[in-house]
């Protein structure tokens, strides 16, 4: 087993940013991998870790792209009720003037 230079097993550094990613913590995997890449200088641990990182930029753009998708559906929904109910209301006004 391989140390770092704060005599840690790499493997831990590997869990934590699993762990991390896992939670969800964007800004703490950043900051976790920068010590990685300049502290620890190690080639290997920063591509193992720079893989969770990776995981959580790509959830974070599906939940954006999601988001937008939903949001368009909501807004041709609403477009959609919105033209029923004026199309409604044509027919309901027209009903009124026959009677």
């Amino acid at each position: 087993m391989e140390k770092g230079r704060l005599n840690i097993n790499l493997s831990i550094y590997i869990i934590v940013a699993f762990v991390l990613s896992i939670l969800g913590q964007f800004i703490l995997s950043c900051i976790f991998l920068a010590f990685v890449i300049f502290y620890e200088k190690n080639e290997q641990l920063t591509r193992q870790v720079l893989q969770p990182f990776l995981m959580i930029i790509c959830y974070e753009i599906l939940t954006i792209v999601i988001s937008i998708f939903s949001v368009f559906q909501l807004v041709i929904g609403l477009d959609f009720i919105i033209g029923m109910l004026s199309i409604g209301s044509i027919f309901i006004v027209s009903l009124v003037f026959l009677c």
